[in-house]
């Protein structure tokens, strides 16, 4: 099987490819390592499975036509996942400020910090990535991102879509597409939908910098204002699509 991890940054990456790689003994080509900054490339053990991780789609979509055309007859699994916008941006600027040990630093008032970056250039790159998304489902007939957010509440945390052209880098792939607010659920989710992954966590951003925890709380727990959706809407109308898919 070939895995195509190709998701938005902070919204599972790391615990999926490395949950993959532990999972079928697989271990990053130090060949792609050095040649790409942007996607990252495992072989497993047994030769037969593949674990491509990338937040670049243009980039990704080459390594996965490359390794297909090796291997024609394995089979394709896109994962995809989304985060609420609550918690995604959050988490993005969050990584756009990490210091000292890759944590911001105790004594800066972040909530602050964040709210003024929502109205800089800062957001206008990280939340770049927003664009991911919506390319990968529209690689597989979907246009409603709303809609298929409910499909993923009604089958508890996830749904599966086949590729509906026969043709193209994709075709032929199936997709998993999973919905963080779930993500209590992904050990279980996981061995169902990619059959032998044992799925384990990373740290959280709160475990990894306890020191700013109730800090990165609030900032998750700040409502964001009709202005703030704005200036990131201005930046990227996609937000758009995100934060009308969230509206409860």
């Amino acid at each position: 099987m070939i895995l195509f991890v190709l998701t938005t940054p902070k919204s599972g990456t790391a615990s999926l490819t490395n949950s993959f790689d532990r999972s079928f003994d697989c271990v990053q080509d130090p060949i792609m390592r050095k040649k790409s900054a942007t996607v990252m490339l495992s072989y497993c053990s047994d030769y037969n499975n593949f674990v491509i991780r990338t937040h670049s789609f243009e980039d990704g979509e080459k390594t996965l036509e490359k390794v297909r055309t090796m291997n024609p007859n394995n089979r394709c699994l896109v994962v995809t996942s989304i985060r609420n916008p609550q918690t995604w941006i959050p988490a993005m600027f969050v990584e756009n400020t990490k210091g000292e040990g890759r944590c911001p630093s105790k004594s800066a008032n972040l909530l602050k910090q964040y709210r003024d970056w929502m109205f800089t250039d800062g957001a206008k790159k990280f939340l770049y990535h927003s664009y991911i998304l919506p390319k990968v489902l529209k690689e597989f007939g979907v246009d409603d991102l709303k809609t298929q957010l409910g499909d993923i509440h009604r089958n508890d945390g996830y749904t599966i879509l086949n590729n509906p052209y026969n043709d193209g880098v994709f075709g032929g792939c199936a997709l998993l597409f999973l919905n963080m607010d779930f993500y209590e659920s992904w050990p279980k989710i996981l061995p169902i939908t990619v059959p032998g992954t044992e799925f384990e966590p990373s740290l959280s951003r709160a475990e990894h910098c306890p020191h700013i925890a109730d800090k990165y709380q609030a900032l998750k727990d700040h409502k964001l204002t009709d202005l703030e959706m704005k200036a990131m809407i201005d930046r990227h109308p996609v937000m758009d699509e995100y934060f009308r898919a969230f509206q409860t």
